[in-house]
């Protein structure tokens, strides 16, 4: 299945389920997904079975100009954007490889919602001239949530960070993995932003405030293959309390398993994209073994 939606603006776009967007280029802002003014887009999963069963949802290989926003999602004031169960890779643009969401005027705002997303390999270093800048990047008046997501293995521009925000942007992770390598998560700038995080999984913590749980090696299960999710000994199992994800991960599993071999920290759900079933040998992982 591929998909493209096309650049518009005052474009409404809702339920894009179990749809492949890929391989879409645009020598301005945005390849993938242009939301122009009072759009709305939701993306995910039908929790039924599919056409790539754990992968019902992707977007990727989007590519915008070397140094325009948006290689995956543009999003423009007044917009809304949710986004579930999808995995996104391989996106690339100038700034936002993965989202640039900006309303600079007030206009209503721009409402950002990442939820049980695996998030990799976008952005590229910076070669064949793209300025692979902030895979995420807010800037105004925008409220970007980011829960349950595994965002890992993302190469940016050594210059820049995972999450850049400017101004009057609300930040919120909550039981999240954010791991890429030697990179910085966050860059803040202006006096009107905020930023709240909880219970998450990073590489550095210098960058990031809020209730971190540090750099562990977290033990997924194939990360060279691009398999995140936990294995039976990672240290995210077991870890967070509820924060409103999704009810299901995006292997139609239930959140918040307490698996009895783990000793709960915050809470009885995984950190991350996924949530682990390992220990119970009869559903672990979708049934595999």
């Amino acid at each position: 299945l591929h998909t493209a939606y096309r650049r518009q603006r005052q474009m409404c776009i809702r339920d894009s389920t179990d749809a492949q967007l890929s391989f879409n280029t645009s020598s301005t802002n945005a390849a993938g997904i242009y939301l122009g003014t009072t759009s709305v887009l939701t993306m995910g999963t039908s929790n039924k079975n599919c056409w790539q069963p754990g992968k019902c949802s992707v977007l990727s290989h989007n590519t915008s100009g070397t140094s325009n926003s948006g290689g995956a999602i543009f999003a423009g004031s007044n917009s809304v954007v949710n986004v579930e169960n999808t995995t996104i890779h391989s996106n690339r643009s100038g700034f936002g490889s993965v989202i640039y969401a900006t309303d600079t005027l007030d206009d209503g705002g721009v409402s950002v919602t990442f939820n049980g997303n695996y998030i990799y390999d976008n952005a590229d270093n910076g070669n064949n001239s793209f300025l692979d800048r902030f895979p995420f990047r807010a800037f105004g008046f925008v409220d970007l949530n980011i829960i349950h997501n595994t965002i890992v293995d993302n190469d940016i521009n050594d210059s820049s960070t995972i999450i850049g925000i400017i101004n009057a942007v609300e930040l919120n992770i909550t039981n999240s993995i954010i791991n890429n390598q030697d990179e910085t998560i966050l860059s803040a700038v202006g006096s009107d932003f905020l930023v709240d995080t909880n219970c998450i999984f990073v590489n550095e913590g210098t960058s990031i405030t809020g209730i971190s749980l540090g750099n562990f090696n977290l033990d997924f299960v194939d990360s060279v293959n691009h398999d995140y999710r936990i294995s039976t000994d990672s240290v995210a199992i077991d870890t967070c309390p509820e924060a409103g994800g999704t009810l299901l991960d995006n292997e139609d599993q239930s959140r918040g398993w307490d698996d009895p071999y783990k000793s709960n920290v915050f809470g009885i759900y995984d950190a991350g994209a996924d949530e682990s079933y390992m220990s119970d040998f009869i559903f672990a992982n979708g049934f595999e073994l």
